[in-house]
């Protein structure tokens, strides 16, 4: 049983040069991708590597100078190609320069997640917790703190953006497994909004939200006000389903898949 939410407040941007909904990506490897701690609401950098490091996919690259548990990692294997500073030596981005020799990962193995302390520490060794939202302030979650609800957007409303949709095409089973452990993390719900024309199963241990509306519509925080509004005390994560298969992937197999669709 699905809930039906409209939204009336916004405004769809019509501009022409967006990505149609199906359309055929194109598989490119990243030669070098930088890391902006930035991009990371909250987050305070601390190095653990240096220039000339080799690292694999998945391996930290820095963690939280208070939530030390909590880590941003490589996307791709290679060497740690520079890390660029800025003024009073913060840590503008860190550059991974993909290399010829394979830098090989240790062999992953489903992780051993028995409560929701062993969850929230697995995401945040992952760097898949660095991937999601905490609100209020929007920030990285901090470990320990339990949120009262999970929302997560299947679509994203915003002009020229491609479709979330395509993206976790054929990922049934990892959303659902991402679902499912996330729903022991919580005390309250996990839901899962999409369009009216949504092809993505929503698995039982999620509840499905029928967004209607322009866009901010496709923003998680538009729809957590609409779907069940936060509480002075109490605090949500928000993430899209492009992560929640991500994390489904890591639960199934030990390891998570950093590959990334842009719309160009």
């Amino acid at each position: 049983m699905s809930n039906v939410k409209k939204i009336t407040r916004g405004l769809d941007l019509c501009i022409a040069g967006g990505v149609a909904q199906g359309a055929v990506a194109t598989e490119v490897k990243a030669g070098v991708v930088a890391i902006c701690p930035d991009d990371f609401p909250g987050f305070i950098p601390k190095l653990v590597v240096r220039e000339g490091d080799p690292v694999y996919a998945g391996q930290p690259l820095m963690h939280d100078k208070v939530f030390e548990s909590v880590n941003i990692v490589s996307p791709i294997s290679g060497v740690v190609k520079a890390v660029v500073r800025g003024e009073r030596r913060k840590i503008l981005r860190v550059e991974v320069e993909a290399t010829d020799a394979s830098v090989s990962a240790p062999a992953g193995s489903k992780p051993d997640l028995k409560n929701a302390g062993d969850i929230c520490g697995a995401l945040a060794a992952s760097g898949l917790l660095a991937m999601m939202r905490q609100r209020p302030y929007d920030i990285v979650p901090r470990p320990g703190v339990v949120p009262v609800n999970i929302f997560v957007t299947a679509f994203d409303s915003a002009p020229l953006a491609p479709s979330l949709e395509d993206a976790v095409k054929g990922m049934n089973a990892e959303i659902a497994a991402g679902a499912d452990l996330l729903s022991k993390v919580t005390s309250g719900k996990v839901y899962i909004s999409t369009r009216n024309d949504s092809s993505i199963e929503i698995p039982a241990s999620a509840t499905h939200i029928i967004i209607e509306g322009p866009h901010p519509a496709g923003n998680t925080g538009v729809q957590a006000a609409n779907i069940a509004p936060v509480n002075k005390g109490e605090v949500i994560w928000t993430l899209d389903i492009v992560t929640l298969a991500r994390i489904g992937r890591y639960v199934m197999t030990g390891a998570a898949d950093w590959s990334t669709v842009v719309a160009v």
